[in-house]
């Protein structure tokens, strides 16, 4: 698999599964992470200190490996904005697993579906149509 950051093509190139899954552990341990199951945890109105439920940490864990693929981390570390993205798209991802189709809940009003285009999200991270242009 490609991805448009080189620096982390060359990071995990030749590494075996265990071994990308060590290097998201890694990344999920440091200060430098760009979330926590904490962090997903206070979005999602739990309790930041409940680390028992094992798809929030995969969640996370996917976040925080799959956006360095999206964008070069930044020479002076990530931003807040940067944290903040990462975190409202694991909580959203989390809340995806309930609804798979896309509906959230059923109502006398009718079905209350969870968007699958997130331009907040894509703003603080910096992607698609908030990406900052560049020349050459």
């Amino acid at each position: 698999m490609t991805s448009p950051n080189p620096e982390f093509e060359l990071l995990v190139d030749g590494l075996s599964v265990d071994q990308r899954l060590e290097l998201g552990h890694y990344l999920l341990s440091g200060d430098a992470a760009l979330t926590s199951v904490a962090r997903v945890n206070r979005v999602l109105s739990r309790d930041a200190s409940d680390e028992s439920d094992p798809v929030v940490a995969e969640v996370v864990e996917a976040v925080c490996t799959l956006v360095p693929t999206w964008l070069p981390e930044p020479d002076g570390g990530w931003l807040a904005h940067h944290h903040l993205g990462a975190t409202l798209l694991a909580a959203r991802l989390y809340r995806r697993k309930d609804s798979p189709g896309g509906m959230a809940e059923f109502g006398m009003e009718g079905g209350g579906y969870v968007s699958g285009n997130w331009p907040d999200v894509a703003m603080m991270l910096g992607l698609s149509n908030y990406a900052v242009g560049r020349v050459g």
